[in-house]
């Protein structure tokens, strides 16, 4: 599928199907985040983790509404090991930037359009080729 003509399903909602439920385990964390480990793979050197990171709002009136955006991310990482043996870590980041104003609504809507972003096929060519048409 392409980009240019594809649809995406505003508004839906989701839910998981198969797989298997991996337990999340704190590596740690400070006052703006937590890194968890996903256990995924017997060998540490391959288990994925995920950087989680919060910055809230603070007052400043050069921005809108005079308060900066809180954001929220995730950065997800997923070592490979490569065929002369060394590792790469491949790298999913879901970020969401919004205005303290912004209602619980507005933020599933957005949830929303990130998942779709990710799974629908209209966006395959996107994420394995890198195409924009």
């Amino acid at each position: 599928m392409s980009l240019i003509g594809g649809s995406m399903p505003v508004g839906a909602t989701f839910s998981p199907t198969g797989g298997t439920a991996r337990t999340l385990s704190s590596l740690g964390g400070d006052r703006s985040g937590v890194k968890l480990l996903v256990e995924d793979a017997a060998a540490y050197a391959v288990r994925t983790t995920l950087n989680v990171t919060t910055t809230e709002s603070s007052v400043n009136s050069g921005y809108p509404g005079g308060a900066t955006p809180n954001k929220r991310r995730v950065a997800t990482v997923v070592p490979i090991v490569l065929a002369d043996g060394s590792y790469f870590n491949n790298q999913v980041i879901n970020e969401m930037i919004v205005h303290p104003e912004t209602t619980d609504a507005q933020i599933t809507s957005l949830r929303s359009l990130g998942v779709n972003i990710y799974n629908d096929a209209d966006f395959d060519g996107l994420w394995k080729q890198g195409s924009k048409s």
